[in-house]
């Protein structure tokens, strides 16, 4: 029975702190056959199993195109398990899955084109098992008809995986064009997944449990939420928050709800009309401490205080877009997610070789550092920043529906950066650690211990250059947690000129056949 009990402890431990499903990105068009000969159209994978991440990888072998619906699964470990383009579902191996073709109609070879039209998470209590969410498009309109589900089997043909329940509808409506989000039950073991009606007042909740869906909708008064946008959760799961953008010229807008995670209920609906009309889907991302919110409308990216009085009061513009270099078509920022190394990731309207970045999201205005064409991409991709909810979200401790005796683990990650390029010897480490630590124990490998209740960025310099193995151990009542990386301290890193490393000009696909 000891033993009995020591493995559901390991168990229920691993669930919570080893959950790297958002490890791998997948980004581009026109890869395998459809490759050219210079080796611009393709894969873009961003892995982000590097310790400072990602590591970017130009794969010319995947035959896949992603133009606006784009998620993956890795399992616990980061190691990819499959990924969709609305289409069809690909296994690792980069073949379709098992029953995975055609999983939404309608769609091209191109993928479909719904953003945020599909989320993936695992299935509660089915060890290997995933399900899969997608939103049918409307054929000939800007918006959704149907959710569905499909669930995906990993123990199934030699772990590559079988779709053994495919397009089961969950919602026949008139839905949103895409914008799914979903974030993690108060019970730290189910899900929740929201939808909203096109044009309507009503929000469709989905909760996933052990034992399948369940569904139930909720009409929220003056909502009204309409056309298409994007959607997210804040990172603790307390705030959803959708941003809409409007046609004939109307300026867009963006609604903040507070989402209680026990009861999946939307409440405290605050509206905020931007003063010029959108161009474009405007992207949304919250930092991972949960405190700014950025907006990446047309070509200005907003960030809002969600810790203050009045959030709308403390907008702060971080970036304007810039026309530093040329495309065919005009560029806009686009769809934004933040990413399992702590930065916030913002694509393009149309296409482009780059991915912005803020490289500092948890910091307050102009400090937070959005840079743009900051990461080069070395094949052309456009519309398909993937969806993600944060994985790494545990129970709310002591809440009503803290019920299954799960603990929040800490889980100890961290980054470092060489930002100060005066004090070469003076490094900036982020926390990324989860599950909800309440002590930081941060060595340097030269000597110094320094000690913490709180989370966030540690600055330290060195004494001179050379090899440092850094450590961080978190701790909380339940358990404590320690990474370490060696790392260089006091070399010189270079900057890249930008027109060496960005295309002036990019003509898709590549060689063209019937368009350009």
């Amino acid at each position: 029975m000891r033993i009995i009990h020591t493995l559901f402890i390991i168990i229920i431990y691993l669930q919570l702190v080893a959950q790297k499903h958002d490890y791998y990105w997948l980004t581009g068009a026109g890869g395998g056959t459809q490759s050219g000969p210079n080796d611009s159209s393709g894969i873009t994978i961003l892995n982000f199993n590097s310790p400072n991440g990602p590591e970017i990888i130009n794969d010319q072998i995947i035959n896949t195109n992603f133009t606006g619906t784009n998620t993956s699964i890795c399992d616990t470990k980061g190691n990819l398990l499959f990924y969709t383009n609305g289409v069809n579902v690909y296994t690792k191996e980069h073949e379709i899955m098992a029953f995975g073709s055609s999983i939404g109609t309608g769609g091209s070879e191109w993928g479909y084109r719904l953003p945020q039209g599909a989320i993936g998470v695992p299935f509660p209590d089915h060890p290997n098992q995933y399900f899969l969410f997608t939103v049918q498009n409307h054929e000939s309109l800007a918006i959704g008809k149907a959710l569905y589900y499909h669930i995906i089997d990993m123990n199934l043909n030699n772990g590559l995986g079988q779709v053994v329940e495919k397009r089961k509808k969950i919602v026949q409506d008139s839905l949103d064009w895409g914008r799914l989000a979903a974030t993690k039950h108060s019970n730290g073991r189910d899900w929740w997944v929201v939808l909203n009606r096109f044009s309507g007042k009503k929000t469709y909740i989905i909760r996933l449990t052990p034992n399948g869906i369940d569904t139930f909708s909720q009409i929220i008064e003056g909502a009204n939420i309409r056309y298409g946008g994007a959607a997210t959760f804040s990172p603790d799961g307390s705030k959803y928050i959708l941003s809409t953008h409007t046609n004939n010229n109307s300026p867009g807008y963006i609604d903040i709800f507070d989402f209680d995670r026990c009861t999946g209920n939307l409440s405290n609906r605050r509206r905020h009309i931007l003063n010029h009309p959108d161009y474009f889907v405007p992207g949304v991302a919250v930092s991972p401490n949960s405190r700014f919110l950025y907006i990446t409308f047309d070509r200005i990216c907003y960030q809002y205080d969600l810790t203050s009085p009045n959030i709308f009061d403390s907008e702060k513009i971080v970036s304007v877009f810039e026309d530093n270099y040329y495309y065919v078509w005009p560029l806009d920022f686009y769809l934004a997610q933040t990413a399992p190394d702590g930065r916030v990731y913002v694509g393009t309207s149309n296409g482009s070789f780059c991915i912005h970045r803020i490289r500092y999201p948890d910091r307050k205005g102009s400090d937070c550092q959005f840079i743009q064409w900051d990461l080069y991409t070395p094949t052309f991709k456009y519309y398909d920043i993937p969806t993600f909810p944060n994985y790494r979200l545990g129970p709310i401790h002591d809440s009503a529906c803290d019920t299954l005796g799960l603990n929040n683990h800490p889980l100890s990650r961290f980054r470092w950066d060489f930002e100060d390029t005066i004090t070469p010897l003076r490094v900036t480490f982020t926390d990324l650690s989860a599950y909800e630590p309440d002590h930081w124990r941060w060595l340097f490998g030269d000597g110094v211990v320094y000690d913490t209740t709180a989370s966030g960025e540690v600055f330290h310099s060195f004494p001179a250059a050379g090899l440092y193995t850094v450590c961080l151990v978190v701790s909380n009542i339940n358990s404590s947690d320690t990474s370490c990386f060696t790392i260089q301290v006091g070399e010189t890193v270079g900057s890249t000129d930008q027109s060496e490393r960005l295309h002036p000009i990019a003509a898709f696909p590549n060689p063209v056949h019937q368009f350009l």
